[in-house]
């Protein structure tokens, strides 16, 4: 009996240490949001120092007149509106105080220095998807950054085919 408890317990012990570094790795990819920059920008405290993060993948309104990126080339305060809805949608969900889990894809910083990442909230949701799915945002697919390309685009037909966010006729906004 006492081999049997000793062989329970060392293998109890494993376990223990086994879900602690998982819980340990997670921990290491948390970040608390401090401000949304814009929809696909956040600022973030992550390891002990203020980041800016650019969520992997999406391509949302901005200030920049000259970005192409709006809806259908909209321009003015079209475009100034897009931005806004898009940024309003994204600071619904997050906050700051917020904690995320980040994941990396090949590349960790873009040529600004920023963090590059898919942010994914408390129950799973990752933030990237659901500001395409949701009709906020166009999906951005640059290499070597592609992991989740297909995803981004199904979710971006599945926006556009229901009229979702930015995608809903004028007459409705």
């Amino acid at each position: 009996m006492n081999r049997n408890n000793s062989i329970k317990t060392a293998f109890a012990g494993f376990i223990l240490l086994i879900c602690g570094c998982a819980a340990l790795r997670a921990d290491d990819n948390t970040a608390i949001v401090a401000e949304v920059l814009d929809a696909g920008t956040l600022r973030v405290e992550y390891n002990d120092r203020e980041e800016t993060l650019r969520l992997i993948g999406i391509d949302v309104p901005e200030k920049n007149p000259d970005s192409d990126n709006s809806k259908e080339g909209r321009e003015g305060e079209d475009a100034e509106a897009d931005r806004k809805k898009a940024m309003d949608f994204v600071q619904s969900i997050v906050y700051p105080g917020y904690k995320i889990q980040l994941e990396f894809d090949f590349e960790q910083r873009d040529r600004h220095d920023r963090l590059l990442a898919y942010a994914y909230l408390p129950d799973n949701t990752m933030l990237n998807y659901a500001v395409i799915l949701q009709g906020y945002s166009i999906p951005l697919i640059e290499p070597p950054n592609v992991k989740y390309a297909g995803l981004f685009k199904r979710a971006y037909d599945d926006a556009v085919t229901r009229k979702r966010g930015l995608w809903k006729d004028p007459v409705n906004q």
